[in-house]
C-alpha cells in the first residue's frame, strides 16, 4: 500500500483538528416530545382572509423568554401576488411593539422580520392547496445560528440573533388579515431541535394496521423498513430481496426503505447529531412493516452467555417498533463460515448462534411477528462470506433468496433487470437517507459558510436541495412497478 502523501497527511490532520471530518454522533438518540416545552396552544382554525385576532397567553405561562419557537399549520390556496408582502402575525413585546413578524410574499413564500431587519428570514414559495407545518425557531446562541424558518421539516433559512431576553405583552400574538387558513398555533418556551420539528409534522395518528397473519402477504402501498447491522445493509443494498418482493406483489406497489446501519445491534444504534430516534425514522419513511435482522454481531460480541441480554434488548426494540406498526418480520441469522488461516474458524460459533436464533423464534411468537427461517436443510451453493462473517454480494443475494423462498415467495426467472433498477433506486435512497456532510446539513456545522448560499448566507440551500432526491426515488419506483407488471408470469 502506498504511503499517504505529505499533502494528504496535512489535510487529514487539519480536518481532525478542525472537526471538519468526523460528524458528531449521538448514541441511541431519543426524540424529546416538543410538548414538554409548550407553554401555550391555540387550536383555531382561523380563516385570515376574513378576520384578524389577538391571542392571549395562559395565566401560568412565562412572560419573559430567551429562546422560543412558534409552530402552526398553514394552508395557502394560491400565491397572493401584488407588490408587497402581507403580514400574517406578529409577536408583540412588553412595549406593545412587534418584535418578530411573519409575512406572506407575493410569490407565496414566507418572510420573517425583526424591527431592524425586515427581511431577516426568507423561505421559498409554499406548496398550495394543502396543510404546511411552519416553525419559527429562536435560539440566541452566538456560537451557532439556530434561529430558523422551517417549512415541513426543512430548514429554509437561519440567522443569528444577539443574546437577550424577550418580554411578551398580553396579548402576545397578533394575527393579521391574510389570504390563508391557519390552525394549531403553539408557543414553546425554548428552541426546538430538528427531531422535535420533524415530529411536529408527524403528529397525525397513523392508520390502524394488523400483524402478518402467518404468511408473507403485502398490503397495497406497503413500505417495508429494514433494520439491522452489516447483514441487513448488505441484503438491502444487493437488491434481490426487493426485486423478488416487487415481482411477487407488483399490484400492491411495495417500497423498501433500508434504515439499517453498519455495526447496529439491538443494544445500540449510533446516529449523527439531530438524526432522530428509531420511532421518528420509521415514521418519517412511512413504514407500514419492518424487517429486523439481528443476532450475528451480538453473538460474536457476547457468545452463549449473552443470549438472555440479547433477548431482553430485542424484546424492548420490538416493543418500540410495534408502537409505530405491528407488522413485523424477524429473520433468522445466517451461519458463520470457516475460512482458511490466518482467518479464525468462526463456524465454531454456530452452536452459540443457534441459541440466538431460538431466542428470535420465541420473540416472534411473543410479538406476533412472522419468523423468516432458513430451514434446517439449507446448504448454500457458494460461500456466503468473505471472511467468515461479512456477506459477499452473492452471499447477500443467496441469503435473501432463501429467506423469501422459505416464506412462500415464489422464485422468478429473469430477475436481473429488475434487480439492477432496484440497486439504482437504493443508491438514490442511500444518498437521501445517509447523505455525506451530515454535520453541515443538519448537525453541528450548519453555521459554516459552505452550508449556506454563497450570495445570501441566511439561505440554507443544502436541506432543500437534498429533498429533490424524493422525486428521483419515486420516479425510479414507478419504473420498478411498471417493469414488474410487464415481466410478471401468471
Amino acid at each position: 500500500m502506498a504511503k499517504p502523501t505529505l499533502l494528504f497527511r496535512s489535510w487529514l490532520l487539519l480536518g481532525c483538528l478542525s472537526g471538519a471530518l468526523p460528524a458528531q454522533v449521538v448514541r441511541d438518540a431519543t426524540t424529546e416530545n416538543p410538548e414538554h416545552l409548550q407553554i401555550a396552544a391555540w387550536p383555531g382554525p382561523w380563516n385570515l382572509a376574513k378576520t384578524a385576532e389577538s391571542l392571549t397567553l395562559p395565566a401560568a405561562a412565562p412572560r419573559e423568554l430567551q429562546d422560543l419557537s412558534l409552530a402552526f399549520e398553514l394552508t395557502l390556496e394560491r400565491a397572493p401576488g401584488g407588490d408587497a408582502p402581507i403580514e400574517l402575525l406578529a409577536l408583540v413585546d412588553a412595549s406593545n411593539r412587534p418584535f418578530l413578524t411573519l409575512s406572506l410574499k407575493p410569490d407565496g413564500g414566507l418572510l420573517g422580520g425583526l424591527p431592524d431587519q425586515p427581511e431577516w428570514l426568507v423561505s421559498a414559495p409554499l406548496p398550495t392547496g394543502r396543510s404546511t407545518t411552519v416553525v419559527l425557531n429562536l435560539r440566541r446562541d452566538p456560537r451557532q445560528a439556530q434561529c430558523g424558518l422551517w417549512i415541513d421539516g426543512i430548514e429554509q433559512a437561519s440567522a443569528n440573533l444577539k443574546p437577550g431576553k424577550l418580554s411578551l405583552a398580553d396579548p402576545a400574538i397578533a394575527l393579521r388579515v391574510a389570504p390563508l387558513r391557519l390552525a394549531n398555533l403553539r408557543l414553546h418556551a425554548g428552541a426546538l431541535s430538528r427531531p422535535q420539528i420533524l415530529q411536529l409534522g408527524l403528529d397525525a395518528p397513523a392508520a390502524p394496521r394488523t400483524p402478518f397473519a402467518g404468511r408473507l402477504e403485502l398490503q397495497p402501498g406497503e413500505i417495508l423498513a429494514v433494520l439491522g447491522g452489516n447483514e441487513a445493509v448488505a441484503v438491502a443494498e444487493e437488491g434481490t430481496l426487493e426485486a423478488r418482493l416487487v415481482r411477487q406483489f407488483a399490484v400492491q406497489q411495495p417500497r423498501l426503505r433500508s434504515l439499517a446501519w453498519e455495526a447496529d445491534t439491538v443494544f445500540r444504534q449510533d446516529r449523527p447529531l439531530n438524526f432522530g430516534d428509531l420511532s421518528l425514522q420509521l415514521r418519517r419513511c412511512g413504514a407500514t412493516s419492518v424487517l429486523l435482522m439481528f443476532g450475528r454481531q451480538e453473538c460474536l460480541e457476547r457468545g452463549a452467555t449473552g443470549v438472555a441480554d440479547f433477548e431482553a434488548a430485542c424484546d424492548r426494540l420490538m416493543d418500540h417498533v410495534k408502537a409505530v406498526t405491528p407488522r413485523l418480520l424477524l429473520a433468522e441469522a445466517a451461519p458463520f463460515e470457516a475460512k482458511p488461516k490466518p482467518l479464525p474458524d468462526l463456524s465454531a460459533r454456530n452452536a452459540d448462534l443457534a441459541l440466538y436464533n431460538a431466542a428470535l423464534r420465541r420473540l416472534a411468537e411473543k410479538h406476533g411477528a412472522l419468523f423468516l427461517g432458513l430451514g434446517s436443510d439449507w446448504q448454500p451453493a457458494a460461500p456466503l462470506t468473505r471472511d467468515g462473517v461479512n456477506l459477499t454480494e452473492a452471499g447477500a443475494g443467496e441469503l435473501a433468496e432463501r429467506l423469501l423462498t422459505e416464506a412462500g415467495v415464489r422464485e422468478a426467472a429473469g430477475l436481473e433487470p429488475l434487480r439492477a433498477a432496484v440497486r439504482e433506486k437504493n443508491r438514490l435512497w442511500h444518498h437521501y437517507w445517509r447523505p455525506d456532510n451530515w454535520a453541515f446539513l443538519h448537525g453541528d456545522r450548519t453555521a459554516q459558510p459552505s452550508s449556506r448560499d454563497h450570495l445570501n448566507p441566511q439561505l440554507r440551500w443544502f436541506p432543500a436541495e437534498l429533498e429533490r432526491f424524493q422525486k428521483l426515488i419515486a420516479d425510479k419506483e414507478n419504473e420498478l412497478w411498471k417493469r414488474a407488471e410487464e415481466r410478471k408470469v401468471p
